[in-house]
């Protein structure tokens, strides 16, 4: 009875302790190893594949062609004489001045006010400007003609908030003034100091103009003589 019993059960194995014998997968399931593996088909970085996709394909499959304008048959190269044959560009402006430039081409108020003064001459037809407070700016269309011309003469251009709020010639001046003295700055470098040929007229202010020992000496004496000299006419004063 016991023997029948022991017969029918099942035999249960442990696989926990059963190493499994990967080195033989691959044999029978024809894969290889990385380093049995053909060159063309060994692990590549992306480069290598993209600049390689052609040799890494099958034969049998085909090939891949990525067109671009170097080998489409359709491309054709841009011919500006051809294409365009009647473009042309076309410089509005008659002088150029840079940012940095502007304060020294028009340090000159008075030759300033005289080419604004032309300009609005020659754009109205009044060949007497006498004062710019009575030359009046309400009709839109000679402003805007009158600001053009002017960009185009100065070399540089005034934005529309300007333009928008200046209704006398002598607004319009102080606008183009005040663009010409503001003191230039690198925009990349905001902290920057532009300084002016002016800002070194102060007697204590001075650019790499170091004194020798005996200038300082005699600065000096000259200092010392002064303060004895003020001494004793204060005590002078005091006896007296």
């Amino acid at each position: 009875m016991l023997a029948s019993v022991l017969r029918q059960r099942a035999v249960i194995r442990s696989f926990h302790a059963t190493p499994v014998a990967r080195s033989w997968i691959g044999d029978i399931f024809g894969k290889k190893k990385p380093a049995e593996l053909e060159p063309k088909y060994q692990k590549k970085d992306k480069k290598e594949i993209v600049a390689q996709q052609d040799e890494l394909l099958d034969e049998k499959t085909g090939k891949i062609t990525i067109l671009n304008e170097k080998n489409s048959p359709n491309y054709v190269k841009f011919d500006m004489e051809k294409d365009l044959p009647d473009f042309k560009i076309n410089q509005w402006k008659k002088n150029e001045v840079l940012s940095q430039d502007l304060e020294n081409t028009y340090s000159d108020k008075e030759e300033l006010r005289n080419l604004v003064a032309g300009v609005y001459r020659e754009a109205s037809g009044d060949k007497e400007v006498n004062k710019f407070d009575k030359a009046e700016l309400h009709d839109l269309k000679f402003r805007f003609k009158l600001v053009k011309e002017l960009q185009s003469v100065l070399g540089f251009e005034l934005n529309d908030y300007q333009v928008s709020k200046c209704h006398t010639l002598q607004a319009l001046y102080e606008e183009i003034e005040g663009v010409v003295n503001k003191r230039w700055k690198n925009e990349r470098n905001p902290s920057a100091i532009v300084l002016r040929p002016e800002d070194f007229k102060s007697s204590n202010i001075y650019l790499n103009q170091e004194r020798s020992d005996k200038q300082k000496q005699r600065k000096l004496a000259e200092l010392v003589r002064k303060a004895r000299e003020e001494s004793t006419a204060e005590v002078q004063a005091t006896q007296a």
